[in-house]
Parts: C-alpha cells; sequence; structure tokens
C-alpha cells in the first residue's frame, strides 16, 4: 500500500491538509479578556469527515472551571464546516456563534512520519460577519504539536490594541 492511500484514508484528497485535525480532542484553556481577570475552561472539539466530500463538520463546547477544575457553565459553543482547496487553502464557515462566521487561511504542514501528519499549524483571518455583534476582526491559530491540538484565538475591535484572547491546549480522546 502506497504511503499516499494511507495518508488519505477516510479522509477527501482535497483536505488531506487538514486530516490531523480529524477526531475528538478535550483538555483547558485560558480566556483572556482584555483589562479583566483571566479564566479557565474546559473545551471538547470534535472534527468529523464522511471522506465523501472535502469538508469537515466541526463541534466545539467550552465551559468554566470552578474550583478544583469542577465543570461550569457553558459559555461557548461553536459549529461549522471546515472546507479544504488547492495550495492548502482552508476556509472555516462558522454557522452558531456570534462572532465572525467566515475563516480563511492555509495550513503548513511540518512534519510527516509513516504516512501520518505529526506537525502543522494554520492560521485563519476574520473574512465576513453576519451579525454586528463585536468583535469586529479577529485570527485563530491552530496547531498539531507534540500530539497536542493547540489553538489560539485573538478577538477585537479592528484596528485597536485592546484584544481578547482565548487559547487551548488538547489531547486526542
Amino acid at each position: 500500500m502506497s504511503e499516499e492511500v494511507q495518508l488519505l484514508a477516510g479522509v477527501h484528497p482535497e483536505i488531506a491538509h487538514l486530516s490531523w485535525m480529524v477526531g475528538t480532542w478535550s483538555g483547558v484553556g485560558y480566556h483572556e479578556p482584555f483589562g479583566a481577570e483571566h479564566r479557565k475552561f474546559e473545551e471538547l472539539i470534535e472534527f468529523t469527515t464522511t471522506g465523501k466530500t472535502p469538508e469537515i463538520s466541526f463541534r466545539s463546547k467550552s465551559w468554566w472551571l470552578g474550583e478544583e477544575d469542577s465543570r461550569g457553565e457553558l459559555f461557548r459553543e461553536e459549529t461549522g464546516i471546515w472546507i479544504g482547496g488547492s495550495a492548502n487553502f482552508v476556509r472555516l464557515e462558522l454557522n452558531t456563534t456570534p462572532d465572525h462566521n467566515l475563516w480563511t487561511g492555509s495550513t503548513i504542514v511540518s512534519g510527516i512520519q509513516n504516512a501520518v501528519i505529526t506537525g502543522a499549524h494554520m492560521i485563519l483571518q476574520a473574512v465576513d460577519a453576519t451579525s454586528a455583534i463585536l468583535p469586529t476582526a479577529g485570527t485563530r491559530t491552530y496547531g498539531l504539536v507534540n500530539e497536542q491540538l493547540m489553538s489560539v484565538f485573538e478577538f477585537g475591535i479592528e484596528g485597536a490594541k485592546d484584544i481578547d484572547k482565548m487559547w487551548s491546549q488538547l489531547r486526542r480522546v
């Protein structure tokens, strides 16, 4: 069996550069709002695909963590679709968030071992929002480092230096 077939197994060829994301991830992160106290949260992200179309379904839930890291109130939930394209292009379309609904960018694969992506990162920029709710600008960064999904979400008002940040470190479950 060729390495290319192993790499693409179960994933549409146009999203091979996103195959490292497929699965369920869980871990903790921090919300760092500008000028306010940082808060710890638990995050669960699921990336699924049928392999028949060049897209990955996305579902994310985040809960505030209380004393002794007990799960508290659900404060953020997103669903959407990741769409791949040529030259490692990525398009993320969200449909359940008050933030930006369309993000674009690209993936850089930094490691492949035994026909499996072992290192990658992508940066997405906010393109368009269907909501007048703030924020008006943002960046999402995702990476696969030491078998962990790392993410950083920075958002604020376009042109302002005051930004809020959320970041998480997740393990495959």
